[in-house]
C-alpha cells in the first residue's frame, strides 16, 4: 500500500502543472462552485488513506450483495445459466439493508459563463462552447440531439477544409443523461491560432444561428441516418446491445425491442427536426464558453 500511495503522490505532483490537467481541475471547481464532492483528489486525501480504512470499506461492500442486480446475456442455454446462478450467485452473502443512490441536488452552474486561463506551453488556443438544457429524456429526443450535433460537425468541418489556416481541428459532441437528472448537452471544441479564436467563435455562432433559422441540406441529415442505420444493423444482435436493452428495461421500464423503434425514428428524421432541435437545445440560457490560451 505504501508503495502505491507513494507512486500516486509522485503522479499528482507531476500532473499538477500539465496545462490541460491544471485547466480541467480548475474548470471542475468553477463549474461546481468548489463543492467538495466534485473536487479532484489532493495530496491531503492520499495521505489520509490507511490500510485499515480500505479494509473496512472492502469488508462492508463485499459482505452484502442484497442490492446487486445481475444481467446475463450471451449465446448460452437458459438451464445451463440457471445451474451456475444457483452455484455461484445464490451463495453470495446478503444482509437486510436496502440502498439506493442519493441525489443531493448538486448541479453545475447555470446561465452564461466564461472560464479563461493562460496555461498552454505552445502557441495554441483550445476553445469550447457548451450548451446544456434540462429536458425529459426519450429515445426520439436523444436521436434528434445526436443528429443535430452531427449536422453541426459536418458544417464546421466543411469550413475548416476550405480555410485550414490556423485551425487545427473541431469536435462536436452531444450527451443526453438520464441520471442523476435528465439533462441534454452539446459541446463544440476546437484548437486554433490564438489570433483567430474570436473570428472562429463568431463563425461557429453564426453557423448555429443559421441552423436555427433555416433548413439545412437534406444530404447532411441523410448522411447521419445512413451511418446510424448501418451501425444499428451491425450491433442489434450483439451481446452489448442486448445487455443495454435489458438494463434500460429494468431501470427505466423502457420497452424491449428498441432496434425497431430506433430504425423507425431514424427513417422519419428530416431537416425540420434539426431546426426544431437547434432552437430547443442550442439556446443561450445555459452556455459556458472556455479558453485555454498560451502563457503570457
Amino acid at each position: 500500500l505504501n508503495n502505491t500511495l507513494k507512486k500516486t503522490l509522485i503522479s499528482l505532483d507531476k500532473r499538477k502543472n500539465i496545462p490541460n490537467i491544471k485547466f480541467a481541475k480548475e474548470y471542475k471547481e468553477f463549474s461546481y462552485s468548489n463543492n467538495k464532492r466534485f473536487l479532484k483528489i489532493s495530496e491531503k486525501d492520499i495521505k489520509n488513506i490507511s490500510k485499515e480504512k480500505i479494509l473496512d470499506i472492502y469488508k462492508d461492500r463485499f459482505s452484502d450483495f442484497n442490492n446487486f442486480t445481475f444481467f446475463i446475456t450471451g449465446d448460452v442455454k437458459k438451464e445451463e445459466v440457471k445451474k451456475y446462478i444457483k452455484k455461484y450467485l445464490a451463495n453470495l452473502p446478503i444482509s437486510k439493508r436496502v440502498e439506493n443512490y442519493n441525489f443531493r441536488g448538486i448541479k453545475a452552474i447555470k446561465g452564461k459563463q466564461e472560464f479563461i486561463r493562460a496555461y498552454n506551453n505552445e502557441n495554441i488556443s483550445n476553445i469550447s462552447i457548451s450548451y446544456s438544457k434540462e429536458s425529459k429524456y426519450s429515445l426520439e429526443e436523444s436521436i434528434k440531439l445526436s443528429a443535430l450535433a452531427n449536422v453541426l460537425k459536418i458544417k464546421l468541418r466543411e469550413f475548416i477544409r476550405e480555410d485550414k489556416s490556423g485551425v487545427y481541428g473541431v469536435s462536436v459532441r452531444s450527451t443526453f443523461r438520464r441520471e442523476p437528472y435528465e439533462n441534454a448537452s452539446i459541446r463544440i471544441s476546437f484548437s486554433c491560432d490564438p489570433k483567430r479564436k474570436d473570428e472562429l467563435t463568431r463563425y461557429i455562432k453564426s453557423s448555429i444561428e443559421d441552423i436555427k433559422n433555416n433548413l439545412v441540406k437534406e444530404e447532411y441529415v441523410n448522411t447521419f441516418i445512413k451511418t446510424r442505420l448501418i451501425t444499428l444493423d451491425t450491433n442489434k444482435n450483439k451481446t452489448r446491445f442486448l445487455l443495454s436493452e435489458l438494463k434500460n428495461h429494468y431501470y427505466y421500464n423502457d420497452s424491449l425491442g428498441k432496434a425497431k423503434e430506433y430504425k423507425n425514428i431514424l427513417e422519419e428524421l428530416n431537416n425540420k427536426d434539426i431546426k426544431k432541435s437547434a432552437n430547443k437545445y442550442l439556446n443561450t440560457n445555459n452556455i459556458i464558453y472556455t479558453q485555454l490560451n498560451p502563457k503570457k
